[in-house]
């Protein structure tokens, strides 16, 4: 199954540009080893953003560019969205990112802390610095729990 996904992939790079304009989906609850396809989106901005390198690799960019959808939702990035020179489309052949009609997407370089690692400051020396009004309202997390280097 794996090897078709490949192949599907390969054909669609190396005939885009006689096709026309490309359009390669991306969703939160994608599969980068999916096909980039409205039905079988990618899951990441980066995964969607190598196969518009390899689409250039191939052959050149289409007629009408590239478009990358992103759907809906929350993309958290591990590491930074790096675009260079090579991400660059032309006036004929622009490459465009767009949210998918009308949905809101979110690109987060955070790590979501959850809700039971937030606990009450209660070390002294901290509260002695605290406005009297804001103690007791100071909330901590122990980012080493989350995995987030000091």
């Amino acid at each position: 199954m794996r090897a078709c996904r490949l192949l599907f992939v390969c054909a669609l790079l190396c005939h885009a540009p006689a096709w026309g304009a490309v359009e390669i989906y991306v969703a939160p609850k994608g599969d980068d080893a999916n096909p980039g396809t409205k039905a079988k989106p990618f899951a990441t901005v980066q995964r969607a953003r190598d196969a518009v390198r390899e689409l250039k690799a191939k052959g050149g960019l289409p007629a009408g560019g590239v478009t990358l959808s992103l759907r809906g939702g929350t993309y958290t990035l591990a590491q930074p969205l790096k675009l260079g020179r090579e991400d660059s489309g032309t006036e004929a052949a622009p490459i465009t990112y767009r949210a998918y009609g009308k949905e809101a997407v979110w690109l987060s370089g955070g790590k979501p802390i959850p809700p039971a690692l937030w606990q009450p400051v209660k070390d002294p020396a901290v509260l002695g610095r605290l406005d009297p009004a804001a103690r007791g309202k100071v909330m901590q997390a122990d980012l080493a729990a989350t995995g987030i280097p000091e």
